[in-house]
């Protein structure tokens, strides 16, 4: 056998070891098959997944920030309607000479609260529209005693609740009282102090009602007294020198 015949002999041998089955061979196309689209259908399952959930999260936060804008010109709107009735009223006061001031004559009793601008009826918001100043609350301390606070709500409109807060200047002394029906329109309301406050005689007792400004006020500016513990003290001795008086004279009787 010569070389040729060798080689040839050779391809037989590889080309019989090399021969596949048509139908292993169609069998194994297939199951690759089967597999390309289940791995397909996968990546399209998941692709539609993620796509569904982006979309939910971009709708999510589209309408967080259109809340948010939405809150932000409320309460924009709010403050330039309040600022503006302010401004209003400041200029009403200014024009009128100083009629109707309010001034404090040393035990907390504000004077002057009657001579309040009666003319409340309308003040300009930043966009021009008119509203009505009635609609909000005007909450003002009337007294503050060593013992209890006096409250009166000067608007017809009812106040929502709130609390008054009492302190001594300098000193650790803090009390709130509480109002949690709030305070009807025209209305006085009184509240005993728990604790008597230590009061120097060089030191004021200070009470601040809505001190947390959970109510809209026609004017916050107001919302502060003072009383001299020195004027409480005096009064106090006068009220027992008075007392005295009077018991002696229905003793001697």
């Amino acid at each position: 056998m010569n070389e040729v015949e060798r080689l040839a002999e050779a391809l037989r041998r590889a080309n019989a070891e090399l021969q596949v089955d048509p139908a292993e061979l169609a069998e194994a196309a297939k199951r690759g098959h089967r597999r390309l689209v289940r791995r397909l259908l996968l990546v399209a399952t998941l692709s539609a997944v993620a796509a569904g959930l982006l979309l939910s999260g971009g709708l999510a936060a589209s309408h967080v920030i259109k809340e948010h804008r939405r809150d932000t010109a409320e309460r924009r709107d709010h403050h330039s309607k309040k600022g503006g009735g302010k401004h209003h009223k400041k200029e009403q006061n200014d024009s009128g000479g100083g009629k109707g001031k309010k001034h404090n004559d040393g035990k907390g009793h504000k004077q002057g609260g009657s001579h309040k601008q009666h003319d409340r009826s309308e003040h300009v918001k930043g966009g021009g529209t008119e509203a009505p100043e009635e609609e909000l609350p005007e909450l003002v301390v009337v007294d503050v005693t060593g013992s209890e606070v006096v409250v009166r709500n000067e608007s017809p409109v009812d106040a929502e609740p709130f609390y008054v807060l009492v302190t001594i200047a300098g000193t650790e002394f803090e009390e709130q009282l509480e109002f949690d029906k709030g305070l009807a329109g025209d209305e006085t309301a009184r509240r005993k102090l728990e604790e008597e406050p230590p009061c120097n005689s060089e030191e004021q007792i200070v009470a601040v009602v809505d001190a947390g400004k959970s109510v809209a006020e026609l004017e916050d500016e107001n919302n502060t007294t003072s009383t001299s513990c020195k004027e409480l003290q005096n009064s106090d001795e006068e009220e027992s020198s008075t007392l005295g008086v009077q018991e002696a004279a229905r003793r001697a009787m």
